[in-house]
């Protein structure tokens, strides 16, 4: 043996922003994220099989700016939710990447400088962000990327 040992971890490093304009423009934008306690502790129960849990398969949006924090529970200020769609993908090896992606159509004046990842009840991981200007008619589509 070389003495070495894999270590699982629960990493989210990036998450992807598409900005869609009724205008046509089209803005992307990288930003990190992070995985919040209560999220690992769901994971763990889904790994397990003990306690009851469910996929983390709803996104949300919202325009609060208070810095991320491993012990916050949900967004600051939720503007609007989706189902998101799931994928497994691969970073480093293959299917060690869950994939979520949600679209919000906005249908008023909005900025949104925050987003999270949630299953029924539990937020996964949270990100927060430079504004993000948007009118009415506008789409804003988050890709997630949680690694284990």
């Amino acid at each position: 043996m070389d003495g070495k040992k894999d270590n699982i971890t629960l990493e989210a490093p990036n998450v992807f922003i598409k900005v869609i304009h009724s205008s046509g423009i089209v803005e992307e934008d990288t930003i990190h994220n992070g995985v919040v306690q209560a999220g690992g502790a769901e994971v763990v129960k889904m790994m397990s099989g003990i306690g009851t849990t469910s996929v983390f398969n709803k996104m949300q949006i919202g325009s609060g700016t208070t810095a991320f924090s491993s012990t916050q529970t949900g967004l600051v200020s939720e503007i609007e939710s989706t189902t998101a769609s799931l994928s497994i993908g691969t970073t480093n090896y293959s299917g060690d990447t869950m994939i979520s992606v949600g679209t919000f159509a906005i249908s008023t004046t909005e900025s949104v400088t925050e987003s999270g990842v949630f299953n029924s009840s539990v937020m996964l991981a949270r990100s927060v962000f430079a504004a993000k200007s948007l009118s009415k008619g506008d789409t804003i589509q988050f890709t997630w990327r949680v690694r284990v």
